[in-house]
C-alpha cells in the first residue's frame, strides 16, 4: 500500500522512527500520543473515508495543534500551503502508485536537508554483522 510504502522511504531516508497507520486503527488508540510536536500526513485518496479522515486531520489541528499535511487531488484544500495537491487519477488500480510518489519525493527532500546521503547505509556492515541478505 501506498502507506506502508511511503513510511519505509520516509524512514530509511531520514532515519527517524516513521509508522504509519490505517484510519480506524489510528482512531483506536494511537491519537492518545499526539501532541504540538507531532508531525502527521494524511493520504487523502477519494473514498468513504475521506470526510472522517479530514474530521480527524481538523480534530488535530484545534485541540492538538500539532502539525498536519494531507496528501490530496482535492483542489479544495489548495489553500492550506502544507497540503501536497496533486492531479491523481485516484483509480482503484493506481492509487498505490499514485499516493506513494509525493512521499518518496518528502523523503528524498528530508535527507537532504538534513545532510544525509541516503544512498549511503548508515553502517555499511550492518547485514554482515546481522548475517542477513548474501551473508
Amino acid at each position: 500500500s501506498a502507506l506502508m510504502e511511503g513510511t519505509l522511504k520516509v524512514l530509511e531516508a531520514v532515519r527517524y522512527s516513521v509508522t504509519g497507520y490505517e484510519l480506524e486503527e489510528f482512531m483506536h488508540g494511537v491519537y492518545h500520543s499526539i501532541d504540538q510536536d507531532t508531525f502527521m500526513f494524511y493520504i487523502g485518496s477519494e473514498g468513504q473515508y475521506y470526510n472522517r479522515m479530514m474530521n480527524m486531520r481538523n480534530y488535530f489541528e484545534k485541540e492538538r495543534g500539532n502539525k498536519n499535511f494531507v496528501i490530496t487531488s482535492d483542489k479544495g484544500l489548495e489553500k492550506d500551503p502544507r497540503n501536497l495537491i496533486f492531479d491523481f487519477k485516484n483509480h482503484p488500480y493506481f492509487a498505490s502508485l499514485e499516493y506513494v510518489v509525493p512521499l518518496q519525493v518528502l523523503a528524498r527532500k528530508l535527507s537532504s536537508d538534513l545532510g544525509i546521503d541516503c544512498n549511503i547505509s548508515s553502517d555499511p556492515g550492518f547485514h554482515k554483522k546481522m548475517g542477513s541478505y548474501t551473508y
